[in-house]
């Protein structure tokens, strides 16, 4: 995020005599620019585990629960998992902000 100050001096606060000292009415603005934070990347693995006795196939897919729905990139190097083994995916996601929970 980026803030903007703006001051100024009202010209009209200043009365009085040569070597008074005088109080100044300033007035400052503070303007905030929501600049992010954007760009995230959601990423990491999804273990998938067959414990039947016969391979299995399978599909996998996920979206975020953001305001855009940003679907998820899930790739596996199969999409059959052996007896007893375990097909390691990777995960990716790239919601534009960070409202997704």
């Amino acid at each position: 995020m980026t803030w903007t100050l703006t001051k100024s001096v009202d010209d009209d606060s200043h009365s009085g005599y040569a070597g008074d000292l005088f109080g100044s009415t300033w007035t400052v603005v503070a303007d905030k620019t929501d600049s992010g934070p954007y760009n995230f990347v959601v990423e990491g693995t999804i273990s998938v585990y067959n414990p039947a006795a016969i391979a299995q196939t399978f599909t996998i897919e996920d979206v975020l629960n953001d305001e855009d729905g940003t679907v998820a990139t899930v790739d596996c190097p199969s999409y059959t998992v052996d007896p007893l083994d375990t097909v390691v995916c990777t995960y990716v996601a790239e919601p534009w902000d960070a409202t997704a929970p």
